[in-house]
């Protein structure tokens, strides 16, 4: 019986002890049909093409968030401040203007947190621009 009543307190603890909160931010990049897919790959040299960002805040907290876009390596633009509160959730198309022709360009798009210096997370599409003719 006091093999039972350990196992008991054991369950009680397990269902009344909360589980620590996990803690995480959503980031991610749709293509043109507002989908995880039909992302822009190949353009002419004048041409763009537009993806849309998205943010949802997991953190337990009101969070500040700055996205950087970049092209080939070379910063185009940025987005900042970008302020959610817990389960908030940010939305925004965003141009992509290629300056030069080449195949695989890469576009990054730069999640940083607070006024980190390093990026919280990192998503990447490649570009092939072709030369106008």
């Amino acid at each position: 019986s006091l093999l039972i009543l350990g196992a008991a307190a054991s369950l009680f603890y397990v269902i009344a002890t909360p589980r620590a909160q996990e803690t995480f931010t959503d980031f991610y990049v749709l293509g043109s049909e507002e989908m995880l897919e039909d992302y822009p790959r190949e353009l002419t040299l004048g041409e763009q093409a537009e993806v849309t960002l998205g943010i949802v805040n997991h953190e337990h907290q009101d969070m500040s968030y700055t996205v950087e876009v970049r092209l080939d390596g070379e910063k185009v633009q940025e987005i900042a401040p970008i302020n959610l509160t817990h389960e908030g959730e940010w939305r925004e198309k965003v141009t992509l203007v290629p300056a030069k022709a080449g195949d695989d360009q890469k576009v990054e798009f730069l999640l940083y947190k607070g006024e980190g210096i390093d990026p919280y997370l990192t998503l990447y599409l490649w570009l092939d621009v072709k030369e106008a003719e």
